[in-house]
């Protein structure tokens, strides 16, 4: 149902705990209504979000600084290889990287999302949390096995990731 992660983000509230938010359509755009603490939606998705054409960079910063105004405290918007745009209330921050070869992208988005939230365990800024995400997410695409990072690559593709 539209309102199942919505019923997990209330539970979690309850205990205290941060949720991490990556889904889709109606799902997605129904769960906002619960807060989660991060989404990390695509151009694409922002769009549904909310309800309009985004052209410009600007356009997608400009809706992203709207989703954290109206309650989500971290919105990470992927921009795939051109990095990401992240509104928090330290301010927003945009992140890129280099390019680098790719070997297989398919868990990327989880790959930076599950970066985001070890970096967030461990109290990180929130700038080094995404910067760890992109990391990771990067990891992930030199290898031909989905979801697989090693910590010698996110460390190096770490000092790759400019944020300003």
């Amino acid at each position: 149902p539209l309102d199942f992660y919505g019923k997990i983000i209330e539970i979690c509230r309850k205990l205290d705990k941060k949720v991490l938010l990556d889904t889709s359509g109606q799902t997605l755009v129904k769960s906002l209504e619960y807060k989660p603490f991060m989404i990390k939606p695509n151009e694409t998705e922002l769009e549904a979000i909310v309800g309009e054409k985004l052209i410009e960079e600007q356009d997608i910063l400009k809706a992203a600084c709207k989703v954290h105004k109206d309650g989500v405290e971290l919105v990470c918007v992927t921009l795939g290889g051109d990095g990401c745009i992240g509104v928090s209330k330290e301010g927003p921050f945009r992140l890129k990287a280099p390019s680098i070869e790719t070997v297989n992208t398919v868990g990327s988005g989880d790959s930076f999302l599950a970066g985001c939230a070890v970096a967030l365990t461990r109290n990180q800024s929130i700038e080094d949390v995404l910067k760890t995400g992109m990391a990771c997410g990067m990891a992930n695409t030199q290898f031909a096995r989905t979801g697989h990072v090693s910590r010698e690559l996110v460390d190096r593709f770490y000092s790759m990731v400019t944020v300003f």
